[in-house]
């Protein structure tokens, strides 16, 4: 939290807290908005008093401290002692009513819980460092001719966490943030953050707050197939025009959204995203209103972005240069204390020589300087055998935990340690190319041998990852710890490859070499593992074999099963994530197989077919990812897409055009409407509405069905054996599978 107190936030926080209930005041012995007179001129209490025995003990203590305040000259006091729990507590508690108050809103927006990132990355950061990086944020805020801030360096350099660092010294200013993130599908598509400054900015702004509240039934329904441009203009432009409309005073503060690491996002798969909203729509905004973003200097964002100047940070400027000092020399204040001063000064000049000015170089190295103490103090002649860079800093992590011999002799000790590098690959290669943190336990259960038991698994892919918990954030021996990398660059360099047959160890591969992954054979290896977990429709003929008897199973998991009393489905991150993803990891391996990289038979048609021909899946499709909708038909449209370039080279149609295009037809048409009626079984009945030839009619028909069969003899009612009291009509009615929403009679009886 900043440490002043101006007048603007020490009048914002008092406000919050005032006495508005006479019956209370009376209790206490009070007159009803006596301490309000303070503020009559400026402001009108609007916020009503959840805890009025606390709000009159720290109305009290603002009295005291607001009459200090008034009689500074500065017109700023440090909040100190008594004040500074009081005025944290009442943030919290005004965080918490506002949470409270926008918890309707998050049926549309998109909440991400970023507060432990945003604590890790200052916990990264050292005092006196990025004070341009500072600087020219103040001089930007200060300046009105502009709404955009960009702050651009390559991979290494420290963006996140000056990014971090500008949302935590200016609070007041920096009211929504979000945090892209290369490993994370949910926080890199350009909806999703939208929506997630949206939600960051209702909790903040309370006029904006209240403008969404007003307009959440048509915001909600208008969410489900918004294009980004749409969600722009819906969530963030005209709603904040309406709630500080121009014949009103604006906020005596610029506002700013932040955005962190832009080139994570998924900038590459929409043309008219958020790039183009950067470069064309940021003067929809008001002008009070700013953009602020870092970023790599990569092509397209350089060229989309060339009307905006950078603030740049480079590995040789002289700033960058003296804070990697600085950072040095507290670092080695701490572990080269054995060090003489002279000693200290020259590892400080080796140090600064090697590292180059790049920041996360310099943590990786000096961080192993700290683990090495742990075997003996390091002399300075140790120096000159560090990694000369990130890359080789990297090659050498991998060496030390999977070595390999060169004699030939000993090639049996190499093959037992390029099988556990197989099983590494195996892991990491799942690691790049999911679409959310796994779990060691879901790692386990989607890249190790599918003979293992759960237990074993668990334990032998803790033991290939231990010995890189280096490059890992947080790795612990726990099944349920998330397995990430700490920075994008251990994956840039792991998949840093050209075309080639095998990353495994050969004769002639260079070292680094046997440690390169490839992310296509991870789309594979989480394609082959989730299309187990996919549910199959009830009442379809199921495969023979041992996949059919799963089929079965799962189909007896079906939520229209419901009719004879199932259970529905159990509530499994992995079958979640089989629903939601299984068909994206299919396409990307047929993709890479499209371009040659890859002419071996898979199994990607089969599974792109049992994907995206099942109702199933969409039916718990809608019910878990409602907001995810959309992606799911383009992600269909591409599959129709690709089974008509299969059709058209003559490839034999295991992938069936026709019939994808059926499906796309169908879930353009009736997966919007279940969306609007909030009722994903309605999605059977609707495909009862196209032709009997078509797939979505006929396995609506057949899983319909298969549900009225399910239901016991004395409830299956007919003209024959119902009850005298039932009319035809009400029989009729009673026949139905979903809702009758309305019914027609005929006139001649």
């Amino acid at each position: 939290m900043n440490p002043t107190l101006t007048k603007e936030r020490f009048r914002r926080l008092f406000r919050a807290y005032l006495l508005e209930s006479e019956s209370v005041a009376a209790e206490k012995g009070l007159e009803p908005y006596h301490f309000s007179k303070l503020f009559k001129k400026e402001h009108k209490v609007s916020e009503r008093i959840r805890n009025p025995g606390m709000c009159i003990q720290m109305a009290k203590v603002y009295i005291s401290r607001y009459a200090t305040f008034l009689a500074s000259p500065s017109k700023t006091f440090l909040v100190e002692e008594v004040a500074r729990p009081v005025i944290t507590e009442a943030e919290q508690k005004d965080l918490e009513l506002a949470r409270a108050e926008a918890r309707p809103l998050t049926e549309f927006l998109c909440a991400f819980n970023i507060t432990d990132e945003q604590e890790d990355l200052m916990s990264k950061y050292l005092k006196g460092t990025r004070a341009a990086v500072v600087g020219a944020f103040e001089e930007w805020l200060q300046n009105k001719g502009s709404q955009f801030f960009w702050l651009c360096a390559p991979a290494g350099m420290g963006k996140s966490v000056a990014m971090a660092l500008l949302c935590e010294r200016f609070p007041e200013e920096v009211l929504a943030v979000h945090f892209c993130r290369h490993d994370i599908e949910e926080r890199r598509g350009p909806k999703q953050i939208l929506r997630s400054l949206a939600h960051d900015l209702a909790l903040r702004l309370g006029p904006y707050r209240e403008e969404l509240l007003r307009s959440r039934k048509d915001l909600k329904g208008g969410m489900a197939d918004a294009t980004v441009n749409h969600i722009w203009d819906q969530l963030i432009v005209k709603p904040l025009r309406r709630a500080f409309p121009t014949n009103q005073p604006p906020p005596s503060r610029p506002i700013v959204l932040l955005v962190d690491a832009l080139d994570e996002s998924k900038y590459q798969d929409d043309p008219k995203g958020l790039l183009y909203i950067l470069r064309r729509n940021l003067k929809l905004l008001p002008n009070w209103v700013r953009f602020a973003v870092s970023s790599r200097p990569e092509v397209k964002i350089m060229e989309e972005l060339k009307a905006y100047k950078p603030v740049r940070i480079q590995c040789d400027e002289k700033q960058n240069r003296d804070d990697i000092r600085l950072f040095v020399e507290d670092k080695l204040g701490r572990i080269g204390s054995h060090l003489s001063e002279e000693e200290r000064r020259r590892a400080s000049e080796v140090l600064c020589t090697k590292i180059s000015g790049m920041f996360l170089y310099a943590a990786r190295v000096l961080g192993q300087l700290d683990h090495d103490q742990l075997s003996g103090a390091f002399k300075v002649s140790d120096l000159d055998d560090l990694p000369a860079n990130l890359d080789e800093y990297y090659e050498q992590t991998f060496s030390k935990a999977f070595p390999f011999q060169s004699k030939k002799e000993e090639a049996k000790e190499n093959e037992e340690r390029l099988a556990r590098l197989h099983s590494l690959h195996s892991l990491l290669e799942v690691v790049v190319a999911g679409q959310r943190e796994f779990t060691l336990a879901e790692l386990a259960e989607l890249a190790m041998p599918v003979s293992a038991t759960p237990g074993n698994k668990i334990e032998e892919a803790f033991g290939l990852l231990e010995p890189l918990s280096g490059l890992l954030r947080r790795f612990e021996r726990r099944p349920q710890c998330k397995v990430r990398f700490n920075h994008k660059s251990v994956r840039d360099w792991l998949t840093d490859f050209e075309e080639r047959s095998d990353p495994l160890l050969g004769p002639d591969r260079s070292v680094s070499q046997r440690y390169f992954i490839s992310e296509s054979k991870g789309h594979e290896t989480l394609a082959g593992r989730l299309r187990h977990l996919l549910p199959r429709d009830s009442g379809v003929a199921e495969e023979e074999g041992e996949e059919g008897k799963k089929g079965k199973k799962d189909a007896r998991r079906s939520r229209g099963a419901a009719c004879k009393g199932t259970k529905p489905a159990p509530d499994d991150g992995l079958f979640d994530y089989a629903i939601q993803h299984c068909g994206f990891h299919a396409l990307q391996n047929l993709k890479r197989r499209g371009k040659g990289q890859d002419h071996s038979e898979g199994q990607e048609e089969i599974i792109i077919m049992q994907y995206f021909t099942s109702l199933r899946v969409y039916e718990e499709h809608l019910v878990k990812f409602p907001h995810r909708t959309t992606g799911l038909i383009s992600l269909l449209s591409e599959a129709e897409t690709a089974a008509e370039a299969q059709a058209s080279s003559g490839h034999p149609l295991v992938i069936k055009h026709a019939e994808l295009h059926q499906f796309h037809r169908w879930a353009m048409a009736c997966l919007p409407e279940a969306l609007r009626q909030n009722e994903p079984l309605c999605i059977y009945p609707l495909a009862l509405g196209f032709p009997d030839t078509f797939a979505p009619s006929r396995i609506a028909r057949q899983t319909m069905r298969a549900w009225l069969s399910r239901v016991p003899p004395k409830y299956q009612l007919t003209i024959a054996n119902k009850p005298s009291g039932l009319s035809p009509l009400l029989l009729q009615l009673k026949g139905h599978i979903s809702y009758v929403l309305s019914a027609a009679f005929s006139p001649d009886g």
